[in-house]
């Protein structure tokens, strides 16, 4: 018993030996080029980074990631590191899940990817993600804010068509930097919150609710309506929206130009509504009488 105990563990010791070396010196890199050809062939998502390393779970750590989108017009996103664990399970049935955690450099985004067939199925959460430190130049706009949330979407993502999803979306201490609109400076805003709820089918998101501010803050807005999304070019995608809105005294003397062209816009509230068209890189504002 005692040798045979002894060329036991000598098996596996090697066993372990060769599984170790093998861990160390398999080449990743390349591993690494062909799940991101795979994930940019099934989704259109563009992936690079500068690091792989993986997991005892099957899983890979990616680190220093570079994303884009190939069917979509917005600046690349820098990731500090990416985590990605498959299901075994999904795998056996060749409809393979993933989960995935992305690392910013304040909060965290989670969630799954689900291949069927040529569709795919993607479901996000975030908690308490920075837009001024990770998400800067991602959007048309310079936000600010602590984003927290959820978001799901299914369909094709190589075409970006036949998308379905929902959203609700909370930011808050919600803030627009210095920018100009419709030839008028807007000074920065900073509100207490936001809160976006919508829904998407196909190429065309509806805007259930959208409320910013509040009463005692420089603005009070909602919003409802639906954006006719461009997959080409998001900057292109029209806008059918209407936005209601009310100023503090304050931002009154910054949009005194403006204001008197839109007054017959004003209910009794205090509340200023406006139709909401044209293009997103170049919205079009008109009165509209509540």
């Amino acid at each position: 018993m005692k040798k045979i105990a002894r060329i036991a563990g000598y098996i596996l010791f090697g066993l372990f030996v060769f599984i170790f070396f093998t861990y160390l010196n398999f080449p990743y890199d390349k591993l690494k080029d062909k799940i991101f050809a795979q994930v940019e062939q099934k989704t259109g998502l563009k992936l690079d980074a500068a690091e792989v390393k993986t997991t005892w779970t099957l899983g890979f750590v990616f680190k220093g990631v570079e994303l884009s989108h190939r069917a979509m017009n917005i600046p690349q996103i820098h990731l500090a590191h990416l985590k990605v664990s498959p299901s075994l399970l999904s795998l056996l049935f060749f409809r393979p899940k993933m989960k995935f955690e992305v690392g910013f450099t304040e909060g965290s985004l989670s969630g799954t990817l689900h291949q069927k067939g040529k569709t795919q199925d993607i479901g996000l959460e975030f908690d308490s993600l920075n837009f001024t430190k990770d998400l800067k130049g991602a959007f048309p706009v310079d936000l600010q804010g602590i984003l927290q949330g959820e978001f799901n979407v299914a369909g094709d993502f190589v075409q970006m068509k036949d998308l379905n999803g929902n959203m609700d979306i909370r930011i808050q201490k919600f803030g627009l930097a210095q920018m100009n609109v419709l030839n008028m400076n807007i000074p920065q805003i900073s509100l207490s919150k936001m809160l976006l709820r919508g829904t998407l089918k196909n190429d065309r998101l509806v805007i259930e609710k959208i409320d910013i501010g509040g009463d005692k803050e420089d603005l009070q807005a909602n919003a409802s309506g639906d954006i006719q999304l461009d997959p080409r070019n998001l900057n292109n995608s029209k806008l059918n929206l209407t936005l209601k809105f009310k100023l503090s005294e304050k931002l009154k003397k910054e949009f005194s130009l403006f204001l008197p062209f839109i007054a017959n816009a004003l209910n009794p509230q205090g509340f200023y509504s406006l139709a909401i068209t044209g293009r997103l890189s170049a919205p079009m504002a008109l009165p509209k009488k509540s």
